[in-house]
């Protein structure tokens, strides 16, 4: 795609306003944005499809965001005090529990060679553990040492 056909910051200062208090962007006082399937906000503007809290970012900041977290993890939720500018792992450490988990607890599976529960950030393994609760327990230390304010943590989460 042609640098031409990117929207800039002038143009989104042009076509929108923005309330921070309740993240709403809008264009002649109506509220913009449809619900994508992923749960974000979207727009198209210049041919081109857009998430609304990364067209938010750029009016704020006056530049474009290389990866956007939802702090609160309400994925419509667009006040920019919900939003930070993060890397791609700081981002997975503010997931929820996937569903395909089947130990109950973030960052913690059963290792069948070791006998015990694994505590894992990404590649990265923390520990091998009797129970669970304290492979869980081993992971959010770990998180909170990795990703400080991102991470979400199992006690977070309600889960140990």
């Amino acid at each position: 795609m042609s640098e031409s056909s990117v929207v800039t910051y002038e143009e989104v200062k042009d076509l929108f306003e923005y309330d921070p208090e309740t993240g709403i962007l809008t264009r002649n006082a109506r509220p913009v944005g449809t619900r994508h399937s992923l749960g974000y906000l979207k727009l198209k503007l210049k041919g081109k499809t857009y998430f609304v809290h990364r067209i938010i970012f750029l009016y704020w900041y006056g530049r474009w965001p290389v990866r956007i977290d939802h702090i609160n993890r309400d994925k419509s939720d667009n006040r920019i005090s919900n939003l930070r500018e993060c890397s791609h792992s700081s981002n997975n450490a503010n997931r929820r529990l996937m569903s395909s988990n089947s130990s109950g607890f973030k960052g913690v599976h059963w290792q069948k060679t070791a006998n015990k529960w694994r505590a894992q950030i990404g590649y990265e393994v923390i520990g091998h553990y009797d129970n669970k609760e304290e492979a869980a327990d081993a992971y959010d230390k770990a998180a909170i040492q990795k990703y400080g304010e991102s991470a979400l943590t199992n006690k977070e989460l309600g889960l140990s």
